[in-house]
């Protein structure tokens, strides 16, 4: 069994197969790779459960390193991946808003404006404190937008929450943008490229 610290893992579901054990170490630097670099997008995996349930070994011990059963078990992992279906995920931030009353709807304007949400408000006094979520993203412009809303009367902060699946509207668009900016073909592989006809 092999668990990375972002909650992969790979376990060896096999079961009376010669050789496993010293292959091991080959078969976990594929999976390691593709943790790292994942099929979408080359970013880091999060959350994935492997079950590794079919080895067939070569009989030479030549034919059962590294440099042959590293790209086998990365091949396995990316066709494996593509075919149950990967997902992107962004950072959400929760945000606190403190703004006067008669302003509420403004901040609720912007929030919404930008894919955020907003969760529960509550009145301190002559201020109102909003309580939302709003994706990581989303915030280049927040400053200029809330303060243009609120004539600069309110006053906010932000705090990573959670990490939250992207829009299935806004998948390929993301998905293309981020393998354009690092060099890559704007489409992804199909799982067609790893798994093998045989």
């Amino acid at each position: 069994m092999r668990l990375d610290s972002r909650g992969n893992v790979l376990i060896n579901g096999t079961k009376g197969v010669q050789f496993v054990q010293e292959s091991t170490d080959s078969i976990n630097s594929g999976f390691d790779d593709v943790m790292k670099e994942g099929p979408l997008c080359r970013e880091q995996m999060r959350d994935c459960k492997f079950t590794f349930t079919h080895f067939v070994p070569h009989e030479d011990t030549a034919h059962r390193g590294l440099s042959q059963l590293g790209p086998a078990s990365r091949r396995a992992c990316m066709g494996a991946l593509l075919t149950a279906g990967t997902a992107i995920l962004e950072p959400m931030l929760a945000i606190e808003v403190r703004v006067p009353t008669d302003l509420v709807g403004n901040v609720a304007t912007v929030l919404s404006g930008k894919r955020g949400k907003v969760l529960d408000m509550s009145q301190m006094g002559a201020s109102s404190i909003v309580t939302g979520e709003i994706p990581a993203s989303e915030t280049f412009t927040l400053s200029e937008e809330m303060r243009g809303q609120t004539a600069g009367r309110a006053t906010w902060n932000t705090s990573f929450k959670e990490w939250s699946e992207v829009p299935k509207s806004m998948l390929t668009s993301t998905i293309s943008e981020i393998r354009k900016r690092k060099g890559l073909s704007p489409e992804p592989p199909g799982a067609n490229e790893f798994i093998d006809k045989e």
